[in-house]
């Protein structure tokens, strides 16, 4: 009997505990979801996957573990992978694509993650909550995502934001030269812009929107680092003494030929529309209109107003036969249209290509070009090419700027591709930018013993203002140099800092530090020459190995 009495209570004890168990199961209230501004892409979910950090001597790595922004991350990286680990650069992935010519084996090296933390020239921070990340878009930029810079067309894409959860990418090698003022603590990194915010400002035409057949179109340009958020309005019509329009706007941003309501933000450096409605005016009015652009929402914040004055004539946004037919360059690439053909232009394997296309069709409206492949041209020299010759041009044009993206598929985004800025036949230099490269030796410079110096003969009738130099030790498989220089052209034997520009014909020497390889390393420089500071403007490149003898 006492086994009994025992065993009924242990009974009762068990059915309590499975009756817990069983309520424990119903379903939790769901936690809220966030959909964040257009201004940021969402991270994937991450799992810990193994990773081979550097496996191989390859320089990148991401940590297994996510990190927010806030979190001590500065020597995450050494104590994830080894002490020769730091926190990838921006500019370290630059440089490795310039140097390889390819994102193959850096994309491989994500092993499938879309996203990672890392800093820009030294920085963690772009303002004092908005952390530098990374992001892979293969060419395809999602709408209203704020991109600092980007490689290989939006291939991948530098990035901001708060509220972050992702891996940091590492890299193998030593840290970058800063400035001396340049702090590394985050909370000294970028704050509020001291300087106010600015844009410029210019009428642009006329479009309907919706049942009303005239809505002013005005282009505003981001001439600052601030991000503008929301707008107001007057338009006063100056003929009849009369205001027309007056509002404020929280989501003014517009798109070439779209109409109000458009995006909630004015990136740094971009340009956007604003419409507003005119209703029916006589042909000849007078107008002048006063736009004031503010760095938050409600027309609050730091504000900044812009007056222009045009005149009503009915000319419809866009109105021409064939806008893109010209010659439009950035700091790489040269398009040339004629009403028949496209001739893309741009270096490849240590010269230019150049593919010529045949326009079969295109739509002025839609602003889309087919085109058929029929030649490329390698250095002067026909060369064969497996590629499909059927491709598909998408574009937008705002003034003499033009956005533009060619795809095998119809129709490619055109806010994927680059920008191009329209130019004037009758200014152009004659012939393209060009130069020769030889390797000259090492000598020291200062305190260091080997600086590797290099002959560049500008070979063109263009002036080059600013170069950079990449040097890579092929023996050990590292990076050994990475930098740009506005005075980077030195007599010879000279150190830098040295002249500014690289006048047609002449020649200099680029020299950079590579501290004291062994006897016999070889080495491998790329060094890119430009025709205006900040490596801007027309841009050309050679490579030349050496081996370094003490």
């Amino acid at each position: 009997m006492k086994r009994s009495t025992i065993i009924y209570p242990l009974l009762a004890l068990s059915i309590a505990v499975l009756a817990c168990q069983v309520l424990s199961t119903a379903d939790p209230t769901p936690l809220p979801t966030y959909t964040p501004p257009p201004t940021y892409t969402p991270y994937p979910t991450l799992t810990p996957e193994s990773q081979s950090a550097g496996a191989g001597g390859f320089p990148f790595a991401l940590t297994i573990k996510t990190f927010s922004e806030t979190d001590e991350i500065e020597d995450a990286c050494g104590e994830a992978l080894g002490s020769e680990w730091r926190l990838a650069d921006w500019l370290d992935i630059q440089d490795f694509y310039q140097t390889e010519g390819s994102l193959d084996a850096f994309i491989a090296a994500l092993e499938g993650h879309t996203s990672f933390m890392l800093s820009f020239e030294g920085e963690r921070w772009y303002s004092e909550q908005r952390h530098y990340f990374g992001e892979v878009h293969e060419h395809d930029l999602p709408d209203g995502w704020l991109s600092h810079a980007d490689i290989d067309e939006h291939y991948i894409d530098l990035g901001s934001w708060s509220g972050l959860d992702a891996p940091l990418l590492c890299f193998l090698g030593e840290e970058r030269v800063q400035a001396e003022d340049q702090e590394a603590d985050s909370s000294e990194a970028n704050t509020t812009p001291e300087t106010p915010p600015t844009f410029e400002l210019s009428f642009y035409g006329t479009q309907p929107c919706g049942e009303w057949p005239n809505y002013a179109v005005f282009e505003v340009e981001s001439t600052s680092i601030w991000i503008l958020q929301s707008s107001f309005i007057e338009i006063f019509d100056n003929t009849n003494n009369q205001s027309v329009y007056s509002g404020g706007n929280d989501r003014p941003f517009l798109k070439e030929g779209n109409c109000p309501p458009g995006d909630t933000i004015l990136p740094p450096f971009n340009t956007r529309f604003i419409a507003a409605n005119i209703k029916e005016p006589e042909q000849g009015t007078e107008f002048e209109a006063a736009i004031t652009l503010c760095t938050e929402d409600s027309q609050e914040g730091e504000c900044v107003t812009e007056i222009t004055s045009f005149v009503f004539d009915d000319q419809a946004v866009g109105e021409s036969e064939l806008p893109f037919v010209g010659i439009w360059k950035n700091s790489i690439v040269s398009l040339e249209f004629t009403e028949t053909e496209l001739i893309h232009r741009f270096p490849y394997e240590d010269g230019l290509r150049e593919i010529f296309y045949e326009i079969i069709s295109y739509d002025v409206g839609a602003k889309h070009i087919d085109l058929l492949k029929n030649r490329v041209l390698q250095g002067g020299q026909e060369v064969d090419f497996d590629l499909p010759a059927e491709r598909f041009l998408s574009y937008t044009i705002t003034g003499d700027e033009m956005q533009m993206f060619i795809g095998p598929n119809p129709y490619p985004n055109a806010g994927g591709g680059q920008k191009y800025t329209r130019v004037d036949e009758g200014s152009q230099p004659a012939g393209e930018p060009s130069f020769e490269l030889e390797f000259a030796g090492t000598h020291p410079c200062g305190n260091w013993p080997n600086y590797a110096a290099f002959w560049v003969e500008n070979t063109s009738q263009q002036t080059f203002e600013s170069v950079s130099l990449n040097i890579r030790d092929i023996t050990n498989d590292t990076n050994v140099y990475g930098g740009s220089n506005d005075r980077g052209f030195v007599e010879e034997g000279g150190c830098p800092p040295g002249d500014s520009t690289l006048p047609p014909n002449s020649t200099a020497q680029v020299a950079a530090n590579i501290r004291e390889p062994e006897p016999g390393t070889e080495l491998e420089a790329t060094i890119k020459l430009c025709t205006q500071d900040d490596l801007e403007g027309e841009c050309v490149w050679h490579k030349v190995k050496f081996t370094f003898e003490e």
